[in-house]
């Protein structure tokens, strides 16, 4: 044997060992030589087969051909790649709830095996249990809501159909079932309910009004699981009543008694409002002239009439969003949101030619101050209320002084 086949041969090992491909180019041709390169051939074949089995096994592919029976070397493999599919059956079985399966051919991946199924057979028996449990407390959870005042929906979270109505809310609907089909309540209280709960928070509290009977509601939902699904339980309760006496309250505690103007709390309220949002605004502080000679010569009852009479022309002249407050006993002041620098005070000049061609028997006028306020003012409420009183008694002043000439 030549040393130059020897070294050939050395490199087809070698190549063999790198899994890379050899290659036959002996230059002397014996019998013993073609015997042993068809020994290192079958090698080289059974090396490569082998790897490429092992390659989809590491891949978890399974259903790889598998090396030809003539590869004894691949016989390890083939017993792994037997316990793999085995196992594979196997996990499919326990997923399929028979948890009688056991492993014992991988070791300590077995006993963790194993000890998974144990866990999860535990685990199982727990949850029905607690799910034996939870349609036991469902079901009195129902028999709970059904006699309950309030009223109770519940709506299923993705689609927004009813899936649980308590007595409450049946009579409520007069026949649920027919208003839904003739799109009565889906239009009206479900509609509402179903557009605040698609928010997506868990608990949701909001106030609707109702057109179809005029009433005003309150509902709190929550997201709970419901058997099966994910669903929205719906408190509802009439407020109608609760509002009105609300706004009553609000009334009273906004609302001069004598006009029906709005009064001084009221009217801190908004200006403080109106500063913080930065708004732009007339604000004109109104003094009647002559009150205190009417009430002391014509008595207080007309003195009313006098303030009455002033408040109405005021609004008269005012529009719906301007807001009109008597602040004190002969004091009124009017606020023009997005009033340019100008109107108010031809408003209330044009008030004292309606006052002073009144066919009352005495004598009626205002005095008045204006400010204009824009939306870059570092004015205080207070700083806004004295500037507009100064302006008023300035105004007052020049008045007196000219009916003295």
């Amino acid at each position: 044997m030549e040393e130059q086949d020897i070294y050939r041969l050395f490199l087809q090992i070698k190549n063999i060992i790198l899994n890379k491909p050899i290659s036959q180019d002996l230059k002397t041709n014996t019998k013993e030589l073609e015997n042993l390169q068809q020994a290192i051939d079958y090698l080289s074949n059974c090396i490569v087969e082998s790897n490429q089995f092992l390659t989809n096994l590491a891949a978890g592919n399974l259903d790889a051909q598998t090396p030809s029976r003539h590869n004894f070397l691949s016989g390890s493999l083939k017993e792994l790649h037997s316990g793999l599919k085995h196992l594979t059956w196997q996990a499919n079985q326990v997923a399929n709830g028979d948890y009688k399966q056991r492993v014992g051919f991988l070791g300590e991946f077995s006993s963790a095996f194993n000890k998974m199924i144990e866990q999860l057979e535990e685990r199982e028996n727990k949850l029905r249990s607690r799910t034996t449990a939870l349609m036991q407390s469902m079901d009195l959870m129902v028999s709970i809501m059904d006699s309950l005042q309030e009223w109770i929906i519940v709506t299923e979270k993705s689609s927004g159909d009813i899936i649980y109505v308590n007595q409450a809310a049946r009579v409520l609907f007069d026949d649920i079932d027919n208003d839904i089909k003739e799109n009565t309540n889906r239009d009206g209280i479900l509609a509402q309910i179903i557009k605040y709960s698609s928010i997506g928070d868990d608990n949701v509290n909001f106030e609707f009004d109702y057109e179809y009977n005029k009433k005003i509601f309150h509902c709190k939902s929550f997201l709970i699981q419901w058997n099966d699904t994910i669903a929205y339980v719906h408190f509802i309760t009439d407020i109608t009543s609760e509002v009105g006496k609300k706004e009553q309250l609000e009334n009273m505690a906004f609302k001069d008694e004598l006009t029906g103007l709005f009064n001084r709390r009221y009217c801190l309220k908004i200006l403080y409002s109106m500063l913080a949002k930065k708004e732009s605004f007339s604000i004109g502080m109104i003094d009647m002239d002559g009150l205190k000679p009417v009430n002391d010569n014509l008595g207080h009852l007309e003195g009313d009439e006098y303030i009455k009479f002033i408040g109405r022309e005021i609004v008269t002249l005012a529009r719906d969003t301007d807001v009109i407050c008597r602040i004190g006993g002969d004091e009124f002041i009017a606020i023009l949101p997005k009033c340019k620098d100008g109107i108010l005070e031809s408003k209330l000049n044009q008030l004292n030619e309606i006052l002073e061609n009144s066919d009352k028997e005495y004598d009626m006028s205002i005095s008045y101050g204006v400010v204009y306020i824009d939306e870059e003012t570092k004015l205080s409420v207070e700083e806004i209320l004295e500037k507009a009183d100064e302006k008023m008694y300035k105004f007052k002043n020049l008045r007196k002084k000219e009916r003295q000439s």
